[in-house]
């Protein structure tokens, strides 16, 4: 995996402003460090759905509940069920930077939030290489978007077992641990999905999103 630059300071914020060479060569130190330090592990599972008022994985006991996952999932037939993380020691790296020095541990943070979102779209392409070439797919939906609860993350970590698989927990808030993890959720259809959902419609920060602006969200305009 590959960082640019240019992606790490929209996540500082930065706009246009003048770098010294000091913040520079700290963006390619911990570049080069959270590429070192990542374990990145993912588990992923297909599964039947029907819809009701809800969505209800087949032979599960999952039901996915809100308006904004049943617009997304409109016209499939199956899901795909992942979850993945960076490791525990990028993580510790930056908790440990905090500490000693904090403007290292926030570029550190955002290099480790930009390869997160790169290996999500690393698994989506493995998981599709390996399905029918004939399916259509929605973009990928995570527990938090609209009103699916963020608590839907620990039933995907529980069904895809991803405790014992890949170490990915789930705090009692449903924050997942390790932090720079996801898990997420897309849709699948024999047809053409016609009703796709607009993730960053649903988004209470929309207005003001730097990544929507500038099409770097990792949902917007794929």
């Amino acid at each position: 995996m590959y960082i640019e630059n240019n992606d790490i300071l929209t996540f500082l914020g930065y706009k246009n402003q003048k770098l010294d060479d000091s913040i520079l060569n700290m963006i390619n130190s911990c570049k080069e460090e959270a590429i070192n330090l990542i374990n990145e592990r993912f588990i992923y599972g297909v599964y039947d759905i029907e819809e009701d008022k809800d969505i209800r994985l087949l032979n599960t006991n999952i039901v996915l509940s809100g308006e904004s996952i049943t617009r997304h999932l409109k016209d499939c037939n199956k899901v795909i069920l992942f979850a993945c993380t960076l490791g525990i020691d990028i993580e510790r790296k930056i908790r440990l930077y905090e500490k000693i020095d904090l403007t290292k541990s926030i570029i550190l943070d955002a290099c480790a939030s930009i390869l997160v979102e790169s290996l999500c779209d690393d698994i989506e392409k493995i998981i599709k290489k390996g399905l029918n070439k004939e399916y259509r797919y929605t973009l990928r939906f995570s527990p938090g978007y609209g009103d699916l609860d963020i608590s839907s993350q620990k039933k995907v970590i529980g069904l895809l077992d991803a405790n014992r698989k890949i170490g990915l927990t789930c705090s009692s808030n449903f924050i997942l641990m390790p932090r720079k993890s996801v898990t997420a959720i897309i849709g699948i259809s024999n047809n053409d999905i016609k009703s796709e959902y607009d993730i960053c419609d649903s988004c209470h920060a929309r207005e003001n999103c730097m990544y929507r602006n500038n099409n770097k969200c990792a949902n917007y305009n794929k």
